[in-house]
Order: C-alpha cells, then sequence, then structure tokens
C-alpha cells in the first residue's frame, strides 16, 4: 500500500467548496417561443414569447379553422402569469392571469369581454407544456464534505461530516491508495486510513457521487 494511505487533511484541514448565493426568488421561463394554454371551455391559445416575456403576439381558437388574433403585453414574474391580449380590430381585452405549480405547469382564469360571434370566451386555463423552473435551492451549490483530520501512531482519521444534504458513496484517494465508504445525508463518517510516517505533507481527494468532492492535505 502507498506509504501514506493517508491524505486528508493537515492536523489542520483543507477545506472546499462554497456555497453560490441563492436568487432571490423562483424564475420561470417559457421553453421555446410559443406558451400554449388550453382553456376549459374548448379554446387554445398560442402566445409569442421570449423566456420570461410573453408576446408581441398571440391567438386564440376554438378549431383550426378559425382564430382571433391580438397584441400581447406582459409575461412572467417568478410564479406569477400576468399579461393582456388586445384583440385586432377593436375587440376589446382579454386579462389572463396565473401561478405556476411545483410541476412547472401553469394555471389561471382569464376575464374580458367576449369576442363575437365564439371566437373566444373567457375561463379557466392551463398550459400545455411545463415552464422551466429554477429555484433559489436549485442554485445552490451543493458543498463538499467538511474533513478533519487525526494523526496517530499507525495512520490518520478523517472525521468527514456531509454538508450536502444528500447521502452518497464517497472515494478517497491518495498516493495510489483508495479507500470507499458511504456519507449519510447531514452525517458523518470516519475513515481510518493506515500510513507510514514520512514527515511530509500528503495530498488526496474525497469524491462523492453526488457532485461534490474535497481535497485534503495532512502532514504525516
Amino acid at each position: 500500500m502507498s506509504i501514506f494511505a493517508s491524505a486528508a487533511f493537515a492536523a489542520g484541514f483543507v477545506a472546499v467548496a462554497g456555497a453560490k448565493e441563492a436568487s432571490a426568488e423562483t424564475t420561470c421561463t417559457v421553453t421555446g417561443q410559443y406558451f400554449n394554454l388550453h382553456q376549459d371551455n374548448g379554446y387554445d391559445l398560442v402566445i409569442s414569447a421570449n423566456g420570461s416575456t410573453l408576446g408581441p403576439t398571440g391567438l386564440a381558437r376554438a378549431n383550426p379553422q378559425t382564430a382571433v388574433y391580438g397584441d400581447v403585453k406582459g409575461g412572467i414574474n417568478g410564479r406569477l402569469v400576468d399579461f393582456t391580449i388586445t384583440w385586432s380590430d377593436n375587440k376589446g381585452q382579454a386579462h389572463f392571469t396565473g401561478a405556476v405549480g411545483d410541476d412547472g405547469i401553469a394555471k389561471g382564469n382569464s376575464t374580458g369581454p367576449s369576442v363575437p360571434i365564439n371566437l373566444w370566451n373567457p375561463g379557466p386555463w392551463t398550459s400545455n407544456e411545463p415552464l422551466n423552473c429554477t429555484s433559489p435551492e436549485a442554485e445552490k451549490a451543493k458543498q463538499g464534505p467538511l474533513v478533519s483530520a487525526e494523526p496517530a501512531l499507525a495512520g490518520v482519521t478523517f472525521h468527514i461530516t456531509d454538508r450536502s444534504g444528500v447521502a452518497s458513496q464517497c472515494t478517497y484517494s491518495s498516493e495510489g491508495y483508495k479507500a470507499s465508504f458511504g456519507l449519510p445525508a447531514n452525517g458523518s463518517f470516519d475513515l481510518f486510513v493506515p500510513a507510514i510516517r514520512l514527515f511530509k505533507t500528503r495530498t488526496g481527494l474525497i469524491e462523492c457521487d453526488n457532485g461534490t468532492s474535497t481535497p485534503t492535505s495532512v502532514f504525516y
């Protein structure tokens, strides 16, 4: 075994991984060029979209042959949907409001005068496809394990604590030596690495299958 199966933080430890700053709120955007809605009363709407901005055009139809067009203003703020359609030829204005659920599907209600003859009527609506939402929790980078080293006569014990909140399988490697272990979510594991004392700094790496890692360094 490599003289040193040891590596992890010097009796003092080399810590790792800074966390990304979380954004202030969840952001939801439309995937693709159109925000497609279906109303409970049978109308389908196609709204042009660019990320969280809706418009400038849209249409409503009860069937593929008949449609009414309009100018769209509004968008998606966080999880809230709010936009208006000003129908062409002075047919009035429709107001759509709603919210995006945890599954990415937006639901809401529309109000405004009906467009004759049955070209459009207000009513509850649901998005056909899920929106792409990113929450502060999802944006936050998972931190690598916190590690401290405890040198002893026959080797080094590494005290390893999870900071990601996700259970994982991890591997410690240094100078050709490898050892695998399970690390519970927010839990700890003590890994003993037998080694011969060489009175020098040895480095290593702990890598976990939840996407985190921590470099190690210990004088032994």
